[in-house]
């Protein structure tokens, strides 16, 4: 009586396991034939299958790029000065896998103070590069203004005050609205 159990359960367990791989949903499919109507036109020729897409990676409702960015801020009033393409120098101490980055500077608050704009074609790059600069500012090596928005990440150094750094996050938050 035991055995029966044993075998009972198997069985089941292995029809759950076709049922849930769509198994009997493709072996017992309508087949298109003559009688049905399933004729496009003439004889022989069958409706095809449907074939749904691939399902689309996951991707970035609006695809920004720096420029975009820079006259929103100049547009604002904002200090957006002498930008320029990061050259490969400047990599070293960045994250390379951003599809762009931009450089600028705010001079009133230094000569070398400002920030980055970067720009991704991809979500994963982009959680990567935000969780990397806020794992150096907890870490203490770096102190940084970090902004995402959409598939922007605006970098900015961290001596800025508050309130100014604040005023780039909201031109940065507001892209999508004119």
């Amino acid at each position: 009586m035991h055995k029966h159990k044993i075998i009972l359960l198997m069985i089941v367990v292995v029809i759950a396991v076709l049922v849930m791989s769509g198994f009997f949903s493709k072996a017992f499919a309508p087949r298109a034939s003559g009688c049905c109507g399933s004729h496009i036109r003439g004889h022989g020729q069958h409706t095809p299958l449907m074939i749904m897409p691939p399902p689309m990676p996951p991707g970035f409702p609006y695809k920004w790029v720096s420029d975009d960015l820079i006259k929103r801020l100049t547009e604002n009033k904002l200090e957006v000065e002498q930008t320029a393409p990061v050259s490969e120098v400047d990599y070293i101490n960045l994250p390379t896998n951003a599809t762009k980055v931009t450089k600028f500077y705010i001079p009133s608050f230094g000569e070398d103070v400002g920030g980055y704009i970067l720009s991704f074609e991809k979500k994963n790059d982009l959680e990567k590069v935000r969780k990397q600069y806020l794992k150096l500012n907890e870490m203490g090596k770096l102190y940084t203004w970090s902004f995402v928005k959409d598939n922007i990440i605006l970098v900015m150094a961290g001596i800025l005050p508050e309130e100014k750094a604040r005023l780039y996050e909201h031109v940065l938050y507001d892209l999508d609205k004119k």
